[in-house]
């Protein structure tokens, strides 16, 4: 039968694993290496530019605990570009806006890449919602025609600043509005 490390330091928990855990390439668990004391920063840009998700740091000297962690700090890798807004999904729990419909330009063409429905509070998202009423149009300003039922396609004309991890084909994953520029 194991052993409860769970009381014990993380620098003592993960000697105890080293010594059990295989080397092997091939196995299917892996034993992570910790750097200690190091530049943080560095790290976590060393992590985005080997096209990580991001970086977890623990405390050495913390035992585990489950639930939240308060003593673990999470940086994802995150990117942030601007995209133009094609569309809206109107919120139905009243905060204007449930999420943005979002386009890439590709010359003079609008490409469809996604929709963001988070970082909007109530009041932003009505924010949002009363510029974008006004420039209702019939059908979405796409390169290629798209069904998004309940979406209000809207005229080209504002920007936004988007944050997120990844752009995968069919939209941009773990997504954050952080602004509207016009």
């Amino acid at each position: 039968m194991g052993r409860d490390l769970r009381g014990e330091w993380l620098t003592k928990r993960k000697a105890a694993l080293s010594a059990v855990i295989p080397t092997v390439i091939t196995s299917p668990v892996k034993f992570v290496e910790w750097i200690e004391k190091t530049d943080g920063a560095q790290v976590v840009a060393s992590a985005c530019d080997l096209g990580l998700e991001g970086v977890v740091s623990k405390l050495a000297d913390a035992p585990y605990r489950s639930g939240d962690k308060t003593d673990w700090v999470k940086v994802k890798c995150s990117k942030r570009a601007e995209y133009v807004i094609v569309g809206y999904v109107p919120s139905t729990r009243g905060r204007g806006v449930e999420a943005l419909r979002l386009a890439r330009k590709n010359g003079r063409k609008l490409d469809y890449v996604g929709k963001v429905g988070t970082g909007f509070s109530a009041k932003s998202g009505a924010e949002v919602r009363a510029k974008l009423e006004p420039l209702m149009r019939a059908a979405a300003a796409l390169s290629k025609p798209i069904d998004k039922p309940g979406t209000v396609w809207v005229e080209p004309t504002y920007t936004a600043q988007i944050e997120y991890l990844q752009e995968v084909e069919g939209g941009l994953r773990h997504a954050s509005i952080k602004g509207i520029v016009s």
